[in-house]
């Protein structure tokens, strides 16, 4: 079979912008029935159960573990299972998250008496108020799909990522008023180079030879030296009281050179540092590192700190190679 091009891209981005087009109404319309969702979901005692089934359900399941990654406790359940005993897992104190475009799926309306039963505050996400999910539901979030992006109109498209972005809005708002940060995030993803990057503190990092420093009155080639015989890119100077009052980079001695000429193999180490560097506390994490040497002044090394005591240079690369 050979294809036209121009045609397929069309269609492409046809259903493209169709789908954009819903996500961008669904927001347009957001109001009292979104925000009440929030706050049920924001003060649940118990965990967010989520049903639906089909391509709903597996929204549902999305949702679910979007929630969970952003310290909502929330499960799916599926609703023909739960007509076999999974009806189990929803408590009284839980909230049930119900989807479904029609409002209508037989499975879940089998199990609406029991869900009422139960005691579970219910959030029906749907397009018709009138169904029977959105009578029995507590709260009713509408969202309005005219037709699917489907060529025949009948494959859940524009409906099923309305219901995802809804179910994303719910749960980073759900999630932000709650207060969750970075550290509990980090806590739930501990594995991999993002959760490295999230609970691993600075210090964790140094390397063996990351105590690299010279004296203020340092001679051009002891520097040399000391960068050379510790290639970590960078070295700390430090008074004589073992103050850190600046840092010489490699990018520093080029300077002194391209400025001074041969005249800069007499300078001191207090000449050709750069005065106050950026540092970083012990205890931070690599994640908040990243921050200040990418946001500041774009550096690549940062001297490590105990209160005032210097304990190592850090380099963007150790972070880096978490990845």
């Amino acid at each position: 079979m050979t294809l036209d091009k121009d045609k397929v891209l069309f269609k492409a981005k046809e259903i493209l912008n169709e789908e954009a087009q819903a996500v961008i109404n669904t927001a347009m319309d957001l109001g009292d029935d979104f925000f009440h969702s929030v706050e049920i979901i924001t003060n649940c005692k118990g965990k967010v159960v989520i049903t639906g089934i089909g391509k709903s359900g597996l929204i549902g399941r999305k949702i679910a573990a979007t929630m969970s990654s952003l310290g909502i406790p929330a499960v799916y359940m599926s609703p023909a299972e739960g007509l076999h005993g999974d009806l189990g897992i929803v408590q009284s104190e839980d909230v049930v998250l119900s989807i479904s475009k029609s409002g209508e799926s037989q499975e879940i309306s089998d199990i609406l008496p029991a869900l009422k039963k139960i005691g579970a505050t219910m959030i029906a996400m749907t397009t018709n108020e009138k169904s029977t999910m959105g009578l029995q539901a507590d709260i009713v979030l509408k969202f309005n799909v005219s037709r699917e992006a489907c060529h025949m109109n009948l494959a859940p498209t524009t409906s099923t990522t309305v219901c995802l972005a809804l179910g994303d809005a719910l749960a980073l708002v759900a999630s932000e008023q709650k207060g969750f940060q970075p550290n509990d995030f980090a806590l739930y993803h501990p594995g991999g180079s993002l959760g490295k990057r999230l609970t691993l503190n600075v210090e964790d990092l140094l390397s063996n030879d990351c105590y690299t420093f010279v004296e203020n009155d340092a001679s051009f080639q002891d520097v040399v030296i000391e960068l050379t015989n510790k290639p970590l890119g960078g070295t700390v100077v430090l008074n004589k009281d073992r103050e850190l009052i600046g840092i010489i980079t490699d990018g520093n001695l080029r300077r002194s050179i391209e400025k001074y000429g041969e005249k800069s193999f007499k300078l001191k180490a207090e000449e050709i540092m750069t005065k106050d560097p950026i540092v970083i506390q012990k205890g931070l994490n690599a994640g908040q590192a990243i921050l200040l040497m990418e946001n500041e002044r774009k550096i690549s090394v940062i001297p490590v700190m105990h209160n005032e005591e210097y304990i190592g240079i850090l380099r963007i690369h150790d972070i880096l190679k978490l990845a």
